[in-house]
């Protein structure tokens, strides 16, 4: 197929997506939990990068301070600085979470946040969201 016979792409949902002719898409997706950060060296999300997705981001905001703690990283297991690290724990501190380049995941993936010193009470809270892009192959 040449160029000038590429069939072309329609928007799923301008300009969040893509579908193509055969049932293909390519869709940018969010998700979103407020953490309750445990007594504990570090709390994982319940929510999870989908496996198969390419991560493009993963921000947070401290919505309630987590005592004990100077700062906080966010990341996944193997990887616990991936989406920042050294954030202050004070209430309304905001991270991007763009550390990391585009990153493919295989299998589903929780977030993890680490304190740099273990909560002496449950009482702090992180809204974390999770970027992504979800690819679907033709169906046709």
């Amino acid at each position: 197929m040449t160029v000038a016979e590429a069939i072309p792409i329609r928007p799923l949902r301008p300009p969040f997506g893509a579908l193509g002719a055969h049932g293909q898409s390519c869709a940018w997706k969010t998700l979103e939990q407020l953490v309750t950060i445990a007594v504990a060296a570090y709390t994982d999300t319940t929510i999870e990068i989908p496996a198969g997705a390419l991560a493009i981001a993963v921000p947070t905001r401290v919505t309630a301070l987590i005592p004990t703690a100077a700062t906080y990283d966010v990341g996944v297991v193997g990887a616990t600085t991936r989406y920042g690290t050294g954030i202050l724990v004070a209430a309304g501190t905001t991270s991007k979470g763009t550390n990391d380049a585009l990153r493919y995941y295989a299998a589903a993936t929780k977030i993890r946040i680490t304190p740099n010193l273990q909560p002496v009470n449950d009482t702090g809270r992180v809204r974390v969201t999770v970027f992504y892009l979800e690819v679907t192959p033709p169906t046709s």
